[in-house]
């Protein structure tokens, strides 16, 4: 299947089912069924994101760990899930709704701090303090993850 059939099945609306292993266990593989809403490419790799039907809740899968996919003649009715200010505030693909926010301060050496303002890791990120040799950045996240990772 390709690209553009996963992309004609999100516009239509249309099941797909595919088999699935996770990133951490590669000898699992379990097959879903899925309302595909969106796809999202983060860190260079691109991500599905759909309405699982057995579990029903929005999740997100990595496309290199998908194994066979299909689209399906099903129809679903997708709902309106607004995937930006589901993800806003979170760094990555990742949004588990039990995690709870947290005020993180990162330290960094001046070289890799310096790099770091550049690199913006999250909208509510600033710059807490600055001294010779340290740059303290703050933002406000779940950390997830992807975050940790």
């Amino acid at each position: 299947m390709s690209l553009w059939d996963l992309t004609e099945a999100i516009k239509k609306h249309l099941v797909v089912k595919f088999e699935y292993f996770k990133f951490y266990n590669r000898e699992e593989v379990v097959t879903y069924e899925i309302g595909p809403y969106h796809l999202e490419e983060f860190e260079h790799r691109w991500y599905l994101i759909g309405w699982d039907r057995k579990f029903k809740v929005i999740k997100t899968f990595g496309m290199g760990r998908v194994l066979s996919l299909l689209v399906l003649s099903k129809h679903f009715y997708p709902k309106e899930i607004n995937l930006h200010d589901k993800f806003k505030d979170c760094y990555g693909i990742v949004d588990d709704p039990e995690i709870l926010f947290e005020e993180i301060e990162l330290l960094f050496e001046e070289v890799q701090g310096e790099d770091i303002k550049s690199l913006h890791l999250h909208a509510t990120q600033c710059i807490l303090y600055k001294e010779p040799s340290v740059i303290a950045i703050g933002l406000t996240n779940k950390i997830t993850y992807d975050f940790i990772m």
